[in-house]
């Protein structure tokens, strides 16, 4: 009788032992058809005379975060075209539009607060400000219920922009206010530079100087 001890490591935070033992009788080959069978479904290391299995998922898990990564610079590529060009070709939109599928496969929140936020931005310069801040809002729901503030202090400027172009000036100043305090915390110095630029502008708009070079200097 061998007895073959295997230690089964998922990869996901637990890992559990499965003690076999594989009884031979005549030859064995009955051993080797298993050890082969093992190889074949997973991947492997041996370490101190034990075989280790580790899944698939393994793989899975680097190839999820590579995709992840691509779809960051997908965003920050279709942005960065969009605040050159102020225009979303036809090409874009569907790169935006297959980046937030695979987004939603993915689960990745934040990739899929870009694509709301972007189109947000692009209708805000449309004069669509209705749609400009249903875009926005769904961003902002998806960041409240995920608790990602970061993005956070981008949403809230851009919904206080698009309140500033209706003339609702006391909800632009909180909207700015809120991704100030936000920002602040973060150390994000693009977004605290964008709210105390917009506060500088209502506060002109205003006529109330002295309070706009308050946030202006």
């Amino acid at each position: 009788m061998c007895c073959c001890r295997i230690q089964l490591d998922v990869g996901y935070g637990f890992s559990f032992l499965l003690n076999s033992c594989l009884f031979l009788h005549a030859n064995t080959a009955l051993l080797m058809y298993y050890i082969l069978t093992i190889i074949l479904v997973f991947n492997y290391s041996i370490v101190n005379g034990n075989i280790t299995i580790l899944p698939t998922k393994n793989v899975d898990k680097k190839k999820c975060q590579s995709d992840t990564a691509e779809l960051i610079s997908t965003f920050k590529q279709v942005r960065k075209k969009y605040n050159s060009e102020k225009n979303l070709s036809l090409q874009d939109s569907l790169i935006l539009e297959d980046a937030y599928k695979r987004s939603v496969e993915l689960k990745f929140i934040s990739g899929q607060v870009q694509y709301f936020d972007i189109y947000g931005v692009y209708e805000r310069n449309r004069s669509d400000y209705s749609k400009s801040l249903e875009y926005h809002n769904k961003a902002l729901q998806l960041i409240e219920k995920h608790d990602i503030s970061r993005e956070k202090a981008i949403v809230l400027n851009n919904i206080g922009v698009v309140y500033r172009r209706l003339d609702a000036l006391d909800r632009a100043t909180q909207f700015h206010l809120d991704a100030l305090l936000i920002a602040e915390k973060l150390n994000d110095r693009a977004s605290i530079c964008v709210s105390l630029n917009s506060l500088g502008n209502i506060y002109l708009s205003l006529t109330q100087y002295d309070k706009a070079l308050e946030y202006c200097t």
